[in-house]
């Protein structure tokens, strides 16, 4: 059996991947294009993390992973977990792989990494994007 090692130059930057004895390998932000009618053709290549995701890099990387509930990454090609970064209090992310946190809206808040708004209690409130709730003042009611 024959394996082919494929690296390019380009100026003196080496190409994000590179087809060797032990498989695909990617560099970090990146994962394995695959496929599906070939998935050991050579002239296939690693293509960017998307937003929301990360790759440390390494063979047969065939997806990127998805930052946590409570996170988010706007950023392309990202190399590590680092990259996902807490929501702030007041914003929120409900599932994997947010590229952005939500604002939360009036009447509800929410801390540090959540992954959901809270209501706020009977008798107090908040305005959008806020990490606490506060008493009504008198004379008036939510």
């Amino acid at each position: 059996m024959r394996f082919v090692v494929k690296t390019v130059f380009v100026s003196t930057l080496l190409c994000t991947c590179v087809l060797t004895v032990h498989g695909r390998y990617c560099l970090p932000g990146k994962h394995q294009y695959t496929s599906y009618a070939n998935p050991f053709n050579p002239e296939e290549k690693c293509d960017e993390c998307a937003t929301g995701r990360y790759s440390l890099g390494g063979y047969n990387v065939e997806t990127c992973t998805r930052c946590p509930v409570g996170t988010a990454n706007p950023d392309t090609q990202s190399t590590s977990a680092d990259a996902c970064l807490n929501c702030t209090a007041g914003k929120y992310s409900s599932s994997q792989g947010a590229a952005y946190c939500v604002w939360c809206i009036a009447g509800t808040y929410s801390l540090v990494r959540a992954d959901i708004c809270t209501t706020c209690d009977a008798g107090t409130r908040s305005s959008a994007i806020s990490s606490t709730c506060w008493t009504c003042t008198a004379g008036t009611y939510s």
